[in-house]
């Protein structure tokens, strides 16, 4: 199964050395695809210099000003050729490329066809609670409106 991993960029200098080199060290065939939406804060010039590396495996898109994670994962599936996607978020807050595995599997043995990270289920960090509250009023609604069973509509991962 070849996995195409989504990065949508945004201002994340600090992190994104890191996340493409534990993207990179997962054992699936993959691509990865960063794209940065207009940052400001040089992470252009990181991705550019990972660009010019040319190992294949990474390619960098980059907005010319800021559109929005939307837009930056809409670019992202154009240029996307795997089995599945992984969207990534590039700031190492809640979802680790060490779990691409266990979602994975899930995919490969057929049990299911899309599979959502939960931020509220199993070890996690401590929420805020007018956010935790807020996320479990639009899941609910978003459950009620699709008849979908998510525990996080706004998972990233």
């Amino acid at each position: 199964m070849k996995v195409s991993v989504i990065v949508p960029v945004y201002n994340e200098r600090l992190t994104i050395d890191t996340i493409i080199n534990r993207i990179r060290q997962v054992s699936y065939t993959k691509e990865i695809i960063v794209v940065d939406d207009g940052s400001t804060d040089g992470t252009r010039d990181i991705l550019q210099r990972f660009a010019e590396e040319g190992d294949g495996t990474l390619t960098c898109l980059f907005h010319s000003s800021n559109s929005g994670k939307g837009a930056a994962i809409r670019t992202g599936l154009s240029q996307a050729s795997g089995d599945t996607v992984i969207i990534q978020d590039a700031d190492l807050e809640y979802h680790h490329p060490e779990d691409y595995q266990s979602a994975l599997r899930l995919i490969e043995q057929g049990y299911a066809d899309t599979v959502y990270g939960s931020r509220f289920l199993g070890p996690h960090r401590v929420f805020m609670y007018w956010h935790y509250l807020g996320n479990r009023l639009l899941t609910t609604l978003c459950n009620l409106l699709t008849g979908g069973i998510l525990s996080d509509m706004e998972t990233g991962f």
